[in-house]
């Protein structure tokens, strides 16, 4: 499982505490335990998006790195002038 199928796992189980609670599934004693476990799931997404975020930048450096090598101007050679 990819780390883009957990965040979406991720994302339908915090969308399901949203609703659930819209709907009063829950007691008033356990709303505490299904707001740590939201505010954890909310922690978590935001911990993936920062890591896809890096390695969208570390990948796009090293784009931007590879393409300064690759586009050096070949060296022209000067003819020599006869007299």
């Amino acid at each position: 499982m990819d780390i883009v199928e957990q965040k979406q796992i991720l994302e339908v189980f915090r969308q399901l505490i949203e609703m659930s609670q819209r709907r009063g599934c829950w007691m008033a004693n356990e709303m505490e335990h299904i707001g740590l476990t939201y505010n954890r799931i909310e922690m978590i997404s935001k911990g993936i998006e920062k890591y896809e975020e890096e390695e969208m930048n570390k990948k796009m450096a090293a784009d931007k790195g590879k393409d300064k090598t690759s586009k050096v101007k070949p060296v022209k050679k000067k003819e020599s002038v006869k007299e």
